[in-house]
């Protein structure tokens, strides 16, 4: 995961979220509305979220076609499992409010956070039509709210690269627990991630390197650095791969920097992405 701006609000969601309000306010009242009766006005923006993520799942990174992807609600619309034995009702009032929507892979949605939505010790959930963050305090990671990296951190175990909480961060492990971002499917794509991709480049470095060739390793090196641009698969993993090849007393000694992750967000019309 890396840090996502979703950008301006769509003009196609607002009058949908106040048609939407109006028609199931009743239903939460009569205790009649579901996940069924919410039903799916909120896609109208979908595209919209695929494109700015930049045709990426917002959890594992993985790049996905937009047909057979999901609107993911970060506070779950209809049902919030807080996976201590309470299941409350869902934060409905915020299906169709842009800051609560992201797009997501089917796998990272459907099979692995679901309706699942914990809260830290001592918050308050929200109460209907409150808006966040209240005084909740979610387990999960919000990548539009704070910098993922921070908390989650991909480490080599000797088998695979797996991700973990960075220095033992509590939420970053149960993050990955609750997506599921340790999972096989994952794993492997990781793994071949980074020695068919990463590993080669750092290579070519390390080789520059032992020849003292300057520019060579220059060169070589803004072609790692690649791998950390906001369009790349991975960034989060690509980034610590990196570290790990290439660790902070060799890139002390070239002076070759690495930078951290970018904020994923559809570039500006008219301008570049710097490679």
């Amino acid at each position: 995961m890396i840090r996502i701006e979703r950008g301006p609000e769509p003009t196609d969601l607002a009058p949908v979220r106040t048609a939407e309000l109006h028609r199931v306010r009743s239903m939460n009242a009569s205790g009649t509305l579901d996940s069924d009766a919410i039903g799916q006005a909120y896609a109208v923006v979908k595209r919209e979220l695929w494109t700015r993520q930049l045709m990426r799942c917002c959890y594992c990174e993985h790049q996905v076609q937009c047909d057979y992807s999901d609107v993911e609600h970060f506070r779950p619309k209809a049902r919030a499992d807080r996976q201590n034995g309470t299941v409350d009702k869902g934060y409905w009032w915020l299906a169709w409010t842009w800051e609560n929507l992201l797009f997501s892979c089917a796998i990272c949605n459907r099979s692995a956070k679901k309706d699942l939505f914990p809260l830290e010790a001592g918050s308050v959930p929200l109460v209907p039509e409150e808006q966040p963050p209240g005084k909740e305090l979610p387990t999960l990671i919000d990548p539009c709210a704070e910098d993922p990296v921070e908390l989650i951190q991909f480490v080599f175990d000797g088998s695979h690269w797996q991700p973990v909480g960075r220095n033992g961060s509590r939420r970053g492990q149960r993050t990955i627990e609750i997506l599921k971002l340790d999972r096989a499917d994952l794993l492997t794509l990781y793994d071949t991630h980074v020695n068919d991709h990463v590993k080669p480049r750092t290579d070519a470095t390390h080789e520059a390197i032992a020849r003292q060739d300057v520019d060579l390793i220059r060169s070589t090196w803004r072609r790692v650095r690649a791998f950390l641009t906001p369009r790349m698969p991975f960034i989060a993993l690509s980034f610590d791969a990196i570290d790990h090849f290439v660790p902070v007393d060799v890139r002390g000694r070239w002076g070759l920097d690495l930078p951290r992750p970018p904020v994923r967000a559809a570039p500006t019309p008219g301008l570049t992405t710097p490679g």
